[in-house]
Order: structure tokens, then C-alpha cells, then sequence
């Protein structure tokens, strides 16, 4: 019967951990795994959780015939009979640890990045909405000496209608001012949501409601109440 995959707390990591680097990276591993496994990741120039996480088995170099690597060999491996090396079980199994709980950390960290997003996002969708088609409503002067006898026939409103382009335009703008003001929050000075990368927005115009969805399954529907766009609930 396999054994069941142990329960992975991230609890009590910091929840900038992915911006540490070098030596703050070197002592986060120590005190999670141990110094030794600390010294292997430095000796390999792996020199933060994102690198850390894109490197595979950081012990296959082990497997390789140097003399740089004998020190590293002599402290977390067995050396055997006939003058191989074999990982020691607990070294290994510190890694495996390393790599789950960090990769269930970042997962942690987008997810929460994300269902903010998509709750901020909205709001501001509605709100850059109604201003641009606020600002798009202009009307002309009606001359007050025929307000009396002519005023439904002197009033003169023209609407300028925002093209889809025009409203994608805005949401991108509405997400990149999100980001900007959230990096610090988040501890990722690097914090980007590109579209076409990241996301992408999909917007359908009909005269009564515009339909704005991302791909990470969010839909918002913005309906089109006295000249403007307003939102409704997300569906």
C-alpha cells in the first residue's frame, strides 16, 4: 500500500519569500532543510526560490566526476565500497520537501494575487467604464429665447460610441494602476499581469450591454443604463 503524501504546511513561511536572494535565500534553506543543503544550492549558483523551483533535481550534479564536488559528496552521501556515492535517504527526501513546499507557496501567492485582482478589477472596470462614457456625452447649448416653444426640438445630444478596442484599452489601464499600487502589498516589486501572457480580455458590444471575460474565468457584465455602461453582477 503507498504511502500517503505528507500534509505540507506553508504556514509559517514569510510570505515574501520569493524575493529573497543569495544570502537571505541560503539562510531561509538552512533553517528549513539544513546548512549542508544550503551550501550544495550556493555552490550551484541557485540563488532564489524562482530559480530554485526551475532547476530540477538539484542533486544530479552529484552524479557528476569532479573534485569540486568531493567535499559535497562526503556530506550527503554514502560512499560506498566500490568508491561510488549514494544521496543519503534524508537529504533527498529534504529536497522533495523544499521543492513542495515552495511550489505550494507560489501556488498560494498567484491564487491570492488573483481572486484580488479579479474583485478590484471589476470595480474598476465599471468605474473607468462609466467615466469614459460620461466624458463621451456632450450637448449643445439650448437658446434661451425658445426654451418655451422649441426646447425638445433645440436640444442636441451626440453620443460618441466606445469601440471595443477602446474599452479593452481601459480595463488594461485599470489593471496595470491595480498592480502598481498592490506591488508592495504583495512583496513583488516584479509583479506584472501582461495581456496576451497573463491574461486576456474579451469584450462583446451590443446596445444594451458590453461583456468583459478573462481567462482565468472571471465574467463581468457592464449594462448600458441611462448613456452608460454600469455593472451588474458578476455572473
Amino acid at each position: 500500500m503507498p504511502l500517503k503524501k505528507p500534509f505540507i504546511d506553508t504556514n509559517f513561511l514569510p510570505r515574501d519569500v520569493f524575493t529573497y536572494q543569495d544570502e537571505q535565500f541560503y539562510d531561509f534553506v538552512s533553517t528549513c532543510i539544513g546548512h549542508k543543503q544550503a551550501d550544495l544550492l550556493k555552490f550551484e549558483e541557485i540563488s532564489s526560490a524562482q530559480i530554485y523551483l526551475t532547476c530540477g533535481n538539484v542533486l544530479d550534479i552529484l552524479k557528476l566526476e569532479s573534485s569540486d564536488l568531493i567535499p559535497f559528496k562526503e556530506s550527503l552521501c554514502l560512499k560506498l565500497n566500490n568508491n561510488s556515492f549514494k544521496v543519503l535517504p534524508g537529504v533527498e527526501s529534504s529536497f522533495i520537501y523544499l521543492t513542495e513546499l515552495l511550489s505550494k507557496k507560489r501556488n498560494e501567492v498567484t491564487n491570492s494575487i488573483t481572486q484580488k485582482l479579479n474583485h478590484r478589477a471589476s470595480s474598476n472596470i465599471a468605474a473607468a467604464t462609466n467615466i469614459a462614457t460620461s466624458d463621451n456625452i456632450t450637448s449643445s447649448a439650448i437658446s434661451t429665447a425658445s426654451i418655451s416653444t422649441q426646447s425638445q426640438s433645440d436640444i442636441v445630444t451626440h453620443n460618441i460610441v466606445t469601440t471595443p478596442d477602446q474599452h479593452r484599452q481601459l480595463i488594461n489601464r485599470a489593471i496595470e494602476e491595480w498592480v502598481l499600487k498592490n506591488k508592495n502589498k504583495f512583496g513583488d516589486q516584479d509583479l506584472k499581469l501582461i495581456q496576451g501572457v497573463d491574461c486576456d480580455i474579451y469584450i462583446t458590444v451590443n446596445p444594451n450591454k458590453a461583456v468583459i471575460r478573462c481567462n482565468c474565468g472571471i465574467k463581468a457584465t457592464l449594462r448600458h443604463i441611462r448613456n452608460n455602461y454600469q455593472a451588474s453582477d458578476q455572473i
